[in-house]
């Protein structure tokens, strides 16, 4: 079952960052996959925060009605210890 909805992402990063076709592929990843919306934003903030260290991000899922209810999740991550590349 496809549900469609939009992602935000925020993020503060020192020196690495992540190629937007390399997040484009890793999003469409999940598309034929069953995860429940919180699970996704989790999955979707640890993977992130682990690919680019970053010292602040914070992952919205914003999800389209569907059943006459609107779903948005956020999960946030942040971290005052300088990062080392």
């Amino acid at each position: 079952m496809r549900t469609d909805g939009q992602a935000v992402y925020y993020v503060k990063v020192d020196p690495l960052h992540l190629e937007l076709t390399s997040l484009k592929y890793y999003l469409l990843s999940y598309r034929d996959g069953d995860i429940v919306q919180e699970h996704a934003t989790d999955r979707l903030l640890r993977d992130l925060v682990a690919a680019g260290r970053p010292r602040r991000m914070t992952v919205t899922l914003d999800y389209k009605v569907r059943g006459g209810r609107h779903t948005m999740t956020t999960a946030a991550h942040a971290s005052d210890a300088p990062v080392t590349a």
